[in-house]
């Protein structure tokens, strides 16, 4: 193994887990006007569609993105909670699409013409932002022991103990229903009227979920060396590579969330030394002389 193709496969790697996907150079855009290829019609959802520009039967170049690099590397270890966050707008999802690639799940989609083009609509992306986003915040709120933030999602029955959760709207979106969580050995290791612990189970459970079948072990073998070869987990998509970043998270293998000096917004810093969310907010705060708001 050349030692300078293991150092630039290194770029892409987070720990254990290795990440390298494509972005189309061609870049994205918005069309009304295309509909489900035949194959897709019984599957596929309804647009507006965020497409590739080239056609999918062309030479579609692309770059890498690495979604899991770490920060020697200059990775974005809470880009699970960019995505969370991002707002609604299709300029601002086609931006995002443009720097990391596709979230959504990707269909054939043909125009007039019969021209086939890969692409996601708005509704799949606005509801894999909408889970994250409620995700992350049960999990804010979970590692702050916010406990009355939590309490009207809840509901404690005995004779026999079970749990419900999200039985209150206003938590959990579309996309994730509420769990019911019967007598059972978890159940009963668990104090009757107890907030954080059911919630913190959830958070588990539904990035595990989000994880399965996405994240799989793969030796790789252009690392190691010239024998023996390296083992990473692998994602097969931008989306499973977020839930691996809000996993490490969860798991304590990231630095705690702190506030943006600037807009107070909650972000997880590149550095110890990070204290601005982004260079927009950096420069601003220097203009400023303060954080938003005056606060």
């Amino acid at each position: 193994m050349a030692g300078g193709q293991n150092k630039r496969f290194k770029q892409f790697t987070r720990g254990l887990y290795a990440a390298a996907l494509y972005v189309p150079e061609g870049g994205y855009q918005w069309r009304d006007d295309l509909v489900p290829a035949p194959e897709e019609q019984s599957r596929a959802d309804r647009g507006p569609w965020l497409v590739e520009r080239t056609p999918a039967s062309e030479p579609r170049p692309a770059m890498m993105s690495a979604p899991l690099k770490d920060e020697s590397n200059r990775g974005d270890p809470g880009l699970h909670r960019t995505f969370a966050r991002l707002d609604s707008s299709p300029d601002s999802i086609r931006s995002f699409a443009e720097k990391h690639g596709r979230v959504a799940t990707a269909h054939l989609l043909q125009d007039a013409d019969g021209t086939v083009y890969w692409g996601s609509s708005l509704r799949e992306w606005l509801r894999e932002r909408d889970t994250l986003e409620a995700l992350v915040r049960i999990w804010d709120h979970v590692r702050n022991r916010d406990t009355p933030a939590l309490e009207p999602f809840i509901t404690w029955e005995t004779k026999p103990n079970r749990v419900l959760l999200g039985c209150a709207p206003g938590l959990l979106p579309g996309g994730l229903v509420g769990d019911i969580f019967q007598t059972s050995e978890i159940v009963d290791q668990w104090v009757v009227g107890d907030v954080i612990r059911p919630f913190r189970f959830f958070i588990s459970q539904a990035i595990n979920e989000r994880m399965k079948g996405s994240v799989s072990p793969a030796l790789l073998p252009f690392t190691g060396n010239d024998i023996y070869m390296d083992i990473y987990m692998v994602p097969d998509s931008l989306l499973a590579s977020l839930y691996v970043l809000f996993a490490l998270e969860v798991g304590g293998h990231q630095r705690a969330p702190i506030n943006c000096k600037y807009c107070k917004r909650e972000f997880i810093p590149l550095t110890k030394r990070k204290e601005f969310c982004s260079d927009s907010c950096r420069v601003r705060y220097n203009e400023k002389g303060g954080p938003k708001n005056g606060r």
